[in-house]
This record gives structure tokens, C-alpha cells and sequence, in this order.
């Protein structure tokens, strides 16, 4: 089995940047059809996003807790700030880039 990697930068501020690490690997798996079972190759993915701040990259999942736990303190605090005041989502890279220009420009 190989695995493919992509870059791709979401976010880049004044301060803050955001890169997402695509992965991409062809797997066999076993696909059961009434009275038949199959093995068949699948495109699996998977992405890990990293934050970078003064040259040092630091991964995070795409949850408050995991990305608060990476930047740095001032900004962990703007971000509670912001999340009491708006619903936030971490499902779209939109939903992630809306977050890190708030940060950004604090």
C-alpha cells in the first residue's frame, strides 16, 4: 500500500498560519453483497491540520479544546472570548479560516 500526501495552506495571517496534510492510501477491503464477499480497493483520506506560529507547526484536531491547547495564551483567552459570544463550528475549513482571522487580527 502506498501513501500519497498533499499540502494545502487554509489560513495565512500576520501571525498565525494554518496547513492541512492530506493523506491519501489505496486500501483492499471486504465488501459483503447478500451471499458474496468481495474484496475490493478503496481510496481511503484522512487530513491532520497544523498551526503555525513563529515557524513552529503544532498539529491540532478541528475541536476547541485541541486548537485552543496550541495557541499561545493570549490568544487562547480571545478565543473563549469568542466562543461565548458566537456558536462556533470547526467543520469546514470556511468555519476555521472565520476563527483565524478573528485571532489574527486581535
Amino acid at each position: 500500500m502506498s501513501k500519497n500526501m498533499l499540502y494545502q495552506e487554509i489560513f495565512e495571517g500576520a501571525s498565525l498560519n494554518v496547513v492541512k496534510e492530506l493523506s491519501y492510501k489505496l486500501s483492499d477491503v471486504q465488501v459483503d453483497s447478500y451471499s458474496q464477499s468481495e474484496a475490493k480497493r478503496k481510496v481511503m483520506e484522512s487530513e491532520e491540520l497544523f498551526l503555525i506560529v513563529s515557524g513552529k507547526g503544532q498539529s491540532f484536531k478541528r475541536n476547541q479544546k485541541s486548537f485552543s491547547s496550541v495557541l499561545p495564551s493570549n490568544l487562547q483567552q480571545k478565543l473563549e472570548q469568542l466562543s461565548k459570544s458566537k456558536k462556533l463550528t470547526w467543520k469546514t475549513d470556511e468555519n476555521l479560516i472565520e476563527i483565524l482571522d478573528y485571532l489574527d487580527n486581535y
